[in-house]
């Protein structure tokens, strides 16, 4: 915002407010013109600036897409327009890879090529002893996401997956990896598993 100087002395104010959007629009301080604004719902919004010297108003509008998660800000830049797209949402496999979106977007793979699931297993040897590892990719920009490595020798029965004792060797904001507690062979089979919460 510039002001010719005229007329004087000086007086020029600014306001922001809100011309549309899907939910409110909260700013910082709506008088300044360099202010934050927080948004009750995703999706697009135009705000207005006007300032006024007394003498002549003018404004300016500025439209944009607002998300409040890192998974918003995924979608979008998988979908347009993300927030409104079926397509989009984190139960449904439109690739049909057998990953639903969520765990593309947890792992970082893409939601619109079929490339399987990216998590790997391989066995570690230690102290003469063969365990079963799990290496699982990890979306850094997936910063709401929990990863919960588990274990368990039945698979008959679902109350024995646990992740008690897994050892985790690595884990960083990329990657994840968990060997098992349990040494596998004659007799002990292992089988590892990944759950992905948002």
């Amino acid at each position: 915002v510039t002001d010719d100087s005229f007329p004087t002395p000086i007086s020029l104010t600014t306001q922001w407010s809100q011309c549309s959007g899907p939910g409110t629009l909260t700013f910082g301080s709506a008088s300044l013109v360099d202010t934050t604004a927080a948004v009750s719902s995703g999706g697009t919004y135009t705000a207005r600036l006007q300032a006024d010297d007394t003498s002549a108003t003018t404004y300016r509008d500025l439209t944009f897409n607002a998300y409040l998660n890192p998974l918003q800000i995924w979608q979008a830049q998988n979908w347009t327009p993300a927030l409104s797209d079926p397509a989009a949402a984190e139960s449904l496999d439109p690739d049909f890879d057998g990953q639903i979106n969520l765990l593309e977007y947890a792992f970082g793979t893409e939601p619109d090529a079929a490339t399987g699931s990216p998590v790997t297993y391989s066995n570690a040897n230690v102290s003469n002893q063969t365990y079963l590892r799990m290496s699982v990719p990890k979306n850094p920009a997936a910063t709401d996401i929990t990863f919960t490595v588990e274990a368990t020798s039945d698979l008959t029965n679902p109350l024995s997956w646990t992740s008690a004792g897994l050892v985790i060797e690595t884990n960083t904001s990329t990657q994840l990896i968990v060997r098992d507690n349990v040494a596998a062979g004659p007799g002990v089979q292992r089988f590892m598993r990944v759950r992905v919460e948002r």
